[in-house]
């Protein structure tokens, strides 16, 4: 397990040298960090934290302090704006943005300027413009005692290499996920690290504290063996089940004329790929693989949602996406991110629930989902982590990683999903298609020709039979809707460096 960081009340770096806002050249050494949770170490003189911030309340001693010279401690500590800070002194390219000052220094971060880190390219995080930090002064007002902030909810995940940065809500200019899509032929330029953001129910976000490279994921997986599909299933996979059952368990009223409605319309024009309905109304699903797939109920302060979702990686995590979680509500508005939600693996029907239902305990997600104005579908997943194993009692699929390079390739593939039917037809029932047209080129999102524009889609996973194993190669999250012309579908891919980091998360969570 990693190293564990100091208490909040130890003393920390806050030297004048370290609050420049130029962001300087990063080190190697620096870069590599020494370890999951550890920052690289320095030598600069460590002023008193306690004479700064409270850090049992997390709120400054100097607050409103107009007196303090400009860039001083004091003076940084005289606003509960956000910040940003690094865990070492000698460079500022993957800092973190805080949400409040003394949030940074209680927990050991080096405050190098006011406002949000830029850099994300270079692992930086912060909040776009669809998202903001609830102020700390609401937050102390409250009267729940569960929605205060105390050192045990701000140091809830520092033993796992994850630092407190506020909790988060919805942003004063909402932008509606399904404005925009990927552009197939200009993927967006891979950034040079990245991180991953921990997000609990009723918003409290926790950053990884050390931002990481593509060939520093891919050393871990190939330390834990988990660098590929076949040293997968060599060193961790070898009881999945093979037996599995040739297609799902239909519904006796599959057909779309009992108790069912067509749930697309034929496309406008020739690119587009919605095409009719071509889904079959399931029955309790308790063969695996499709025991693995499960219904997403989201709890919000304003109402509720559903989403798909299944049980991926581990016995104890599954898959789904992170507009989920994180999109605005139906009919405009800010982003809602204040949740709870439940799992329900085989669910068909309101209350056939064939392994009941478990509670997700938080998500995990690409930071980038929340640090980029538009949001990309190849960065729209999360990793759940859920309180309980069900997986040993549905299964798991595992996350794959293979695909094809240069010409287009397709690969036969299945999902089951949970739409939402107008009013009388709902009955919370699982659906399933199988299309064997799926794009399996290496790219991180693909357009995909699954029936899924309806609410409750969002989040299923596609899975592959490959070489004896079940793989999940694409989780969907997204119908797009181009200048009102023309309707697809997108998903996130499981390939490259989204297989790499969901397998890295996931990994984190697994005992060593």
């Amino acid at each position: 397990m990693m190293g564990r960081l100091s208490p909040c009340l130890a003393l920390v770096l806050l030297a004048s040298s370290a609050l420049l806002p130029e962001a300087s050249a990063a080190t190697s050494a620096a870069a590599a960090g020494t370890g999951k949770g550890q920052p690289p170490p320095s030598e600069s003189k460590q002023p008193d934290v306690s004479s700064l911030c409270d850090c049992s309340t997390f709120t400054s001693r100097h607050l409103h302090d107009t007196s303090a010279p400009k860039r001083s401690p004091k003076w940084f500590v005289a606003s509960e704006s956000p910040v940003c800070a690094t865990s070492h002194m000698d460079e500022v390219i993957d800092g973190i943005t805080f949400a409040s000052p003394c949030l940074a220094l209680c927990q050991q971060q080096h405050i190098r300027h006011r406002g949000s880190c830029e850099d994300i390219d270079n692992g930086a995080f912060k909040l776009s413009e669809d998202f903001s930090f609830a102020s700390l002064a609401d937050i102390r007002k409250s009267k729940a005692k569960d929605r205060q902030l105390t050192p045990a909810v701000v140091h809830r995940f520092r033993s796992d290499g994850y630092v407190f940065v506020g909790r988060i809500t919805g942003g004063t200019e909402p932008q509606d996920l399904a404005d925009e899509g990927d552009d197939e032929k200009n993927e967006e330029p891979e950034p040079r690290k990245y991180r991953s953001v921990r997000i609990v129910p009723g918003g409290d976000t926790y950053a990884r504290l050390l931002a990481s490279t593509d060939e520093e994921v891919r050393q871990r997986l190939m330390d834990k063996g988990l660098h590929d599909e076949d040293q997968g299933i060599r060193e961790g996979n070898a009881s999945l089940p093979t037996n599995w059952a040739v297609r799902p368990k239909s519904a006796p009223d599959s057909d779309f004329s009992q108790g069912a409605s067509n749930m697309t319309t034929d496309a406008r024009e020739p690119k587009c790929v919605v095409g009719p309905e071509s889904r079959t109304i399931g029955s309790v699903q308790t063969d695996y693989p499709w025991s693995t797939w499960g219904y997403l109920a989201i709890s919000t302060p304003n109402g509720r949602r559903r989403c798909t979702g299944l049980v991926a990686g581990s016995f104890i995590t599954g898959m789904t996406a992170a507009s989920c979680f994180t999109n605005r509500r139906r009919g405009g508005g800010n982003v809602e991110v204040d949740w709870r939600a439940r799992f329900c693996p085989g669910q068909s029907g309101r209350f056939r629930r064939p392994y009941g239902c478990v509670v997700v305990v938080f998500i995990t997600i690409n930071a980038r989902w929340l640090s980029n104005r538009r949001r990309r579908s190849s960065n729209d997943w999360a990793v759940m982590t859920f309180q309980n194993s069900i997986g040993f009692r549905t299964g798991y699929v595992p996350i794959g990683s293979a695909c094809t390079r240069g010409r287009r390739s397709e690969i036969n593939v299945w999902m089951l999903s949970y739409p939402q039917l107008p009013f009388g037809r709902d009955r919370l029932r699982v659906y399933y298609e199988n299309r064997d047209d799926f794009d399996f080129r290496c790219r991180r999102s693909a357009r995909h020709n699954f029936d899924t524009n309806t609410f409750g889609s969002s989040g299923s996973g596609m899975v592959e039979y490959r070489n004896g194993y079940w793989w999940l190669r694409a989780v969907h999250n997204k119908e797009v809707v181009r200048r009102g012309r023309c309707r697809f579908n997108e998903a996130a891919k499981m390939t490259g460096r989204n297989s790499d980091e969901v397998k890295f998360i996931i990994s984190e969570q697994q005992p060593e």
